[in-house]
């Protein structure tokens, strides 16, 4: 007969959702979810206490991972050991975290992915950042609880100085849910939790108290670098504890003799290189990406180095555009911030002050963990400061009962001779010296001399039993009185912190700006506003800067205050070091950094930047290629840049083609230029986009032609147009010729310059040059003659400016203009310099507002 007193009927239903949640919350609390407190997880949390535990600090030697592994498993996490190895693999990965806990020493595997070494092979030591998550560990500050055998005893929590959920993020799936926190630089956390100590008793709404750490924190700072675009979603996640970014990695486009490839050289977090490399292959093979020539892996112990060749008629910033939307590139990061958080009861939180604080998960918003972090250092501090008033205390005792027995060491020394045991000897001080009733044995006097009355207690008699000899000595005296007067006051000033939530509070700022000062770094991570978003300019200060454009398609911006360091009347400063030999400056202007910057291309169409989009460079530097920042095809080059402050203006943009068609267009219809281009003006076939510059429109305008012709007329004679339109003639050309160069006259310089290939050139007054009505032939500005060449451009200048000319065999000559002899409009000019043969000019530049301005703010002209 069965006994059915020991069976229970349960519906499987109750029985399968009591243990499927015992199991869910198992794994949410014990395995997959940091504690928002230290950010860390159960496995990551035991290994840093054993390695600690081991004296595995930074200061000593690397030990075998196979002893980390052995005692974390032995003594607190008696799991799989392939768990626990990946935990202390990935923590000491410095593209996994960005502030590693771990130093290894070994294969601990790459970004490619390349797997680790087995654990009998690595080493490791505690890295200094995992330092700050055991400070003070070992005075109470944390509450500890018995290992799985009852054989030791394992910390609930880590005092954790460093923010460690935030500045390394951390991610897990648990049962029914999932953590994703992505890690940030350390400075910029430092200084939000400072803010948001600075502005407790402000009474600041939540919204005021956002932004203000919105204005800290300014992103996500992965350690692969990469870019961040998009500042609002950015925002929206922080505020709500979910939301996506996008995030791209770095690359270049780079020209080499002629052709042109693109450089990778960071990736976006968690996107490994044979990722990139494989998704590439797959969309060429697919043509979804086209212009492609080869690709090469050329990543090495030095740094990730991907490189994609293209081909010659690929326009590189479509490529480009094409690789980010087509492979993992571009990626994006998806926020879900959610942590274990102590459990609320009673309107309050309860911290580290039970064997096991309970623990809910909760998605928290940026300030939410940051108020979390805040109250665990909080809770802390008030733990060590209760410790070491208690250790105050107790050493204090024993000062007193030392000065006791040497007030009356012959007497203390006899008792101790006469008695036969050391408890004995202890009995024997207590009788002699009893405490008495109500007496100050328990307390702290104010003044040491109140205590010679006052009796011993146990502790102090041992204390006395164990005392060596040298204490007798009238210096070892005096050092007991010095340290008793200075455990009092340490003890009220630790009573007096207790006392004050306020210096409770100031302590956890000053270690925290402490903090910053020991481990902050540079961002790796930059964010960039996607196209639309003004919240960019919130963050930049419009300060002015000195853009510069060489002939060869390179530009930088520097600040202004770089060059005004230099003292007027010095040497100066070198201002573009690394040119190559057939470059040389163009375009020189200062503008600010909320400046447009208009860009007009040979085929006619215009982009538009802000200052601040120019990358900032340093002074020796040769700037950035413009294909890098504008999409231009192959053939299609920039003839015309110019800063514009506002559009809203009465001014005009003149546009001359080659073939001689002049346009005049309001400055107002190029206010919204897209990213990749606007049409400028309609050209006939055949045509180029010569010259463009600004005008009042009622200026005088000087065209000059290739066999030496020139027109002079005025604006007003052409009409105002649409932005697409093809514009009217400008200058009847002779068979072969074509328009060579156009400008719009200043009232400060009156002298028309040319130069031709051969190097011949002059100067001539422009009263010399008639007006004629627009469209006619012109007169002649330069004697056609065989051995001066064609005219390769024409400038208008002032006798003190100064004239940069470039060959086409490299030859680089700056003349002053005053040294240029004038001459009648139909005379050959004088030889300005003896070319070898086969060598002719290409280009000049004029260096004469520019050069002005320049040693204004540097002390020398522009160097080339």
């Amino acid at each position: 007969m069965n006994d059915d007193s020991r069976m229970s009927t349960i519906a499987v239903e109750d029985e399968m959702q009591e243990s499927y949640l015992s199991y869910a919350m198992s794994v949410i609390a014990s395995r997959a979810l940091p504690d928002v407190r230290d950010g860390l997880k159960p496995v990551q949390r035991r290994i840093l206490y054993a390695m600690r535990e081991m004296g595995m600090d930074p200061s000593k030697q690397h030990r075998k991972c196979a002893g980390v592994i052995g005692e974390v498993l032995k003594s607190f996490h008696p799991h799989g050991d392939s768990s626990v190895y990946d935990a202390l693999v990935r923590m000491a990965q410095d593209f996994t975290l960005r502030y590693p806990l771990i130093d290894g020493h070994g294969n601990f595997g790459s970004i490619d992915p390349d797997p680790p070494a087995a654990y009998r092979y690595t080493e490791a030591r505690l890295a200094r950042p995992a330092m700050e998550m055991l400070a003070d560990i070992d005075k109470e500050t944390v509450d500890f609880i018995p290992n799985f055998d009852n054989q030791t005893e394992e910390p609930v929590v880590l005092p954790a100085r460093l923010p460690q959920l935030l500045v390394n993020g951390s991610s897990g799936i648990a049962v029914g849910m999932a953590t994703n926190i992505p890690p940030h630089n350390v400075g910029e956390i430092c200084d939000a939790i400072t803010y948001l100590i600075d502005s407790t008793g402000k009474n600041l709404s939540d919204d005021e108290l956002m932004d203000g750490l919105l204005d800290r924190v300014h992103g996500p700072d992965f350690p692969t670098g990469g870019v961040l675009l998009g500042c609002e979603a950015i925002r929206n996640a922080y505020k709500t504890g979910r939301g996506s970014v996008a995030l791209r990695g770095k690359a270049e486009i780079v020209e080499d003799k002629g052709r042109y490839r693109i450089v990778i050289s960071e990736v976006p977090f968690q996107v490994s290189v044979n990722r990139i490399l494989e998704s590439i292959t797959d969309a060429y093979q697919e043509k979804r990406i086209t212009g492609i020539t080869a690709l090469h892996n050329e990543s090495n112990r030095k740094g990730m180095r991907i490189v994609v060749e293209l081909h010659r008629s690929a326009t590189p910033q479509v490529v480009l555009n094409q690789l980010y939307k087509q492979t993992p590139l571009q990626s994006s990061f998806a926020f879900n911030m959610l942590a274990l958080v102590p459990v609320k009861r009673g309107g309050t939180m309860e911290h580290t002050t039970g064997t096991l604080t309970p623990l809910e998960p909760q998605v928290l918003s940026l300030k939410d963990m940051l108020g979390h972090f805040i109250d665990h250092r909080r809770e802390v501090t008030s733990r060590r400061a209760r410790y070491e008033l208690r250790k105050a205390l107790e050493r204090a005792k024993i000062l007193r009962g030392f000065r006791i027995a040497l007030d009356n060491i012959d007497e203390v020394i006899s008792i101790i001779r006469a008695s036969a045991t050391v408890d004995e000897a202890k009995a024997n001080l207590m009788a002699r010296f009893p405490v008495p009733e109500g007496g100050l044995a328990d307390d702290i006097p104010g003044d040491l001399n109140d205590v010679i009355a006052a009796g011993l207690d146990e502790i102090q008699a041992a204390a006395i039993v164990d005392m060596r000899l040298r204490t007798l000595v009238g210096l070892e005296r005096k050092k007991i009185e010095d340290e008793y007067e200075g455990l009092l006051v340490t003890i009220d000033d630790l009573r007096d912190l207790l006392a004050k939530p306020a210096r409770i509070l100031q302590v956890v700022r000053d270690e925290t700006a402490d903090l910053k000062k020991r481990m902050d770094d540079p961002r790796k991570t930059p964010v960039e506003a996607l196209e639309g978003e003004l919240a960019i300019e919130d963050i930049i200060a419009d300060t002015e800067v000195v853009v510069t454009v060489t002939v060869g398609g390179y530009i930088k911006r520097v600040s202004v205050d770089t060059f005004r360091a230099q003292n007027r009347g010095g040497r100066g400063v070198i201002g573009i070091a690394n040119l190559k030999k057939e470059d040389v400056v163009r375009n020189f202007f200062v503008a600010t950094t909320h400046q447009h910057v208009l860009f007009f291309t040979n085929k006619g169409r215009a982009f538009r930047l802000r200052a601040y989009e120019i990358p900032d460079s340093t002074r020796q530097s040769r700037g950035t290629a413009l294909v890098n920042l504008l999409q231009l095809p192959p053939g299609e080059n920039v003839t015309a840049v110019f800063p514009v402050s506002r559009f809203d203006t009465d001014e005009y943009l003149v546009m001359v083609t080659r073939h001689g068609v002049i346009k005049k267009t309001k400055l107002d219809e190029f206010e919204n230029v897209r990213r990749n281009g606007l049409i400028a003006i309609g050209l006939d076939d055949g045509d180029e986009l010569l010259a463009v510059d600004l005008s009042r429109g009622d200026r005088d305008i000087i065209l000059a032609t290739h066999d030496g012709m020139a027109v002079h007329f005025n604006e007003t004679d052409v009409r105002p147009m649409g932005r697409p339109a093809r514009g009217v003639k400008a200058m009847t050309l002779a068979a072969g010729d074509e328009i060579v160069a156009m400008d719009v006259v200043e009232d400060d310089r009156r002298e028309v310059l040319i130069v031709t290939s051969q190097a011949y050139g002059k100067r001539t007054p422009i009263d010399d040059y008639r007006h004629t009505s627009r469209g006619g032939k012109g007169v002649k500005a330069f004697a056609k003659e065989k051995e001066i060449g064609y005219v390769v451009d024409q400038i208008l200048v002032k006798p003190d400016d100064e004239l940069l000319m470039i060959t086409s065999g490299n030859q680089v000559i700056r003349i002053p203009v005053s040294q240029i002899r004038r001459a009648g409009r139909s005379t050959k000019g004088v030889r300005l310099q003896r070319l070898a043969e086969g060598d002719e000019v290409i280009a000049i530049a004029n260096l004469g507002q520019q050069s002005k301005a320049v040693e204004d703010i540097t002390g020398e002209a522009p160097a080339v």
